[in-house]
């Protein structure tokens, strides 16, 4: 991703404008009228006063639709016409409502007129309800070039938990004589689309996805054992081992007693290294997350790189706390039968996992 002129501002929120190439992470359009400004449609050179499809004015300062010709821009971004603002706030009301754990991102150009000797600077905000979620104005940007449009790009990310029936708004407004703007859009992509593309990322690479690194298993029937002695006297030693498969690691155990005749059995559970001790590759598994964030930036996914980058720093807490441990349960069982009573002892026991690789 090639970004210019990044600016952070209010938490999660960023501004930038000049060359920039933005992740598209399973991005949601939202509708908005009259996107591009091309209704409604007029003559070569022509342009209206407050007559804006879709839009609405706030204040005076003469804004409107204009179809401009060679003398004022030697192209448009997308159609033929585009917004101007002599001062005025044009802004537009979306259905769409703010949600949580979502990332909006509007984009547009902004333009300079090649015949205005001034560019008198502007201001963009992103907005839900009377909340300002992003803005950028003229002091965070490189002036535009005579003629030219520059793109711009805001974003802001959502917490967990938002006000409801906030409908989104977009508000455009120049500082005076003349600014342009054209070719606006909104995206929406929600937490999950992120998780869904970082896992894609992390298949890729060999790795578990972001649900099953840490994921907790409970293994029913590991082991299953019963020790018989008969009388008179004398004991019996029985004993059951389980080996989890590569990449878990056992962290629990429960027995259930399913028969102890006479009350003459006793059992007893370990962890041990019946195979040596857990052994993590951890250059191989470091070498999976450097492709799986490669393949990230590769795509321009910021979003997903980050997310990758969380999911790396969980992985690797999970390997310092297991790393080096024994991995192999044990149950052992003992029936001792008495003078004239037998001893039975008949156990269940099942093993919890956690996944590391």
């Amino acid at each position: 991703m090639r970004v210019k002129n990044l600016l952070l501002v209010a938490g999660t929120a960023f501004v930038a404008l000049g060359a920039i190439e933005m992740p598209s992470v399973h991005a949601a359009p939202i509708p908005i009228t009259n996107p591009s400004f091309e209704q409604p449609t007029l003559p070569k050179g022509s342009f209206t006063i407050e007559n804006i499809t879709g839009w609405s004015v706030i204040n005076t300062g003469n804004p409107g639709v204009f179809n401009p010709s060679s003398t004022s821009f030697q192209s448009v971004p997308d159609g033929n016409q585009t917004l101007y603002s002599n001062s005025a706030t044009v802004f537009q009301q979306l259905p769409a409502t703010l949600a949580p754990n979502t990332t909006y991102t509007l984009r547009l150009q902004v333009g300079r007129r090649l015949d205005f000797t001034n560019f008198p600077g502007f201001t963009v905000e992103l907005r839900a309800g009377n909340t300002v979620l992003a803005s950028a104005n003229q002091t965070m940007v490189p002036l535009p070039a005579p003629g030219k449009f520059v793109p711009l790009t805001l974003s802001f990310t959502t917490p967990s938990s938002v006000p409801q029936g906030q409908n989104l708004e977009i508000r455009l407004k120049s500082a005076g004589p003349q600014t342009n703007f054209d070719n606006v859009t909104l995206e929406a992509v929600s937490s999950n689309s992120v998780e869904d593309l970082a896992d894609s990322y992390m298949r890729q690479a060999g790795l578990p996805t972001s649900a099953q690194l840490g994921e907790e298993r409970w293994i029913e029937g590991a082991c299953r054992l019963r020790v018989e002695k008969g009388w008179p006297g004398g004991s019996k030693n029985g004993e059951c081992f389980y080996q989890p498969p590569t990449g878990w690691q056992i962290i629990d155990s429960e027995v259930k007693v399913l028969e102890n005749r006479n009350g003459r059995g006793s059992y007893s559970t370990k962890i041990i290294a019946a195979n040596g001790q857990v052994t993590i590759n951890r250059q191989e598994i470091g070498n999976k997350w450097n492709l799986a964030i490669n393949l990230a930036l590769g795509d321009g996914n910021i979003e997903a790189k980050n997310k990758l980058e969380l999911n790396r720093q969980k992985h690797q807490q999970y390997i310092a706390t297991y790393a080096a441990n024994e991995n192999t349960f044990l149950l052992e069982a003992t029936a001792r039968a008495g003078a004239v009573q037998r001893s039975v002892i008949e156990l269940d026991a099942r093993v919890k996992l956690i996944r590391l690789w």
